[in-house]
């Protein structure tokens, strides 16, 4: 969870190293979790998904990042 410096803004952001995970499913719940705070006054809301998954040579760069506005 972060806030823009001029306070319009928040990004709620979660990452997930798992080469079974289901995408869909935790941008689903993702979303369902930043539509249940309650923030004062108007502000833009950026939610983001990383999904990540192993390879032979350990992590690699993201297989997912799926900005949710």
């Amino acid at each position: 969870m972060a806030e823009s410096e001029d306070g319009a803004a928040l990004l709620m952001g979660q990452a997930k190293w798992d080469e079974e995970a289901d995408a869909s499913r935790l941008a689903a719940d993702l979303q369902r979790k930043a539509e249940r705070l309650s923030w004062p006054g108007a502000r833009t809301l950026i939610v983001l998904l990383e999904v990540h998954a192993e390879t032979p040579r350990g992590r690699a760069a993201a297989n997912d990042s799926t900005p949710m506005a």
